[in-house]
């Protein structure tokens, strides 16, 4: 995979402000507008750490590092593997907390909309959808 080192960065960054700040209005994570977990992938570490902010949970599970933040409805898992000599994001998977079902754009706008990326001020209008 042969990306510059933050070029999808930016444009990832927008897409989560835009939906993580619409998301404020309501306060609930059930109302968070749906992201699309396909922007992750590729990411490095501290990409994701900028959008997301730090996991609740890093595990190892060789060869892979899995990331997993929850929320009160679900729970996404991020899994990067290394790649020449940084690690990126290849796959993720989002599960309920209440053995059901979950969509996993649903819960990963979840994540966003309580991510500190979320809560900062804006000094610009979102980006529209």
């Amino acid at each position: 995979m042969a990306r510059g080192r933050f070029g999808l960065f930016p444009a990832v960054a927008l897409v989560l402000l835009g939906t993580g700040c619409a998301s404020l209005l309501d306060g609930m994570s059930a109302m968070a507008p749906p992201v699309d977990p396909q922007t992750l992938i590729g990411l490095a570490p501290q990409q994701i750490s900028a959008v997301l902010g730090e996991p609740e949970l890093q595990r190892q599970e060789p060869p892979a590092e899995v990331w997993q933040y929850r929320t009160e409805d679900c729970v996404f898992d991020l899994y990067l593997y290394r790649e020449e000599s940084d690690s990126r994001a290849v796959h993720y998977e989002a599960r309920s907390r209440s053995n059901g079902t979950v969509d996993p754009a649903q819960c990963l706008g979840s994540v966003v909309a309580r991510s500190p990326l979320a809560e900062a001020p804006s000094t610009t209008a979102p980006a529209s959808l």
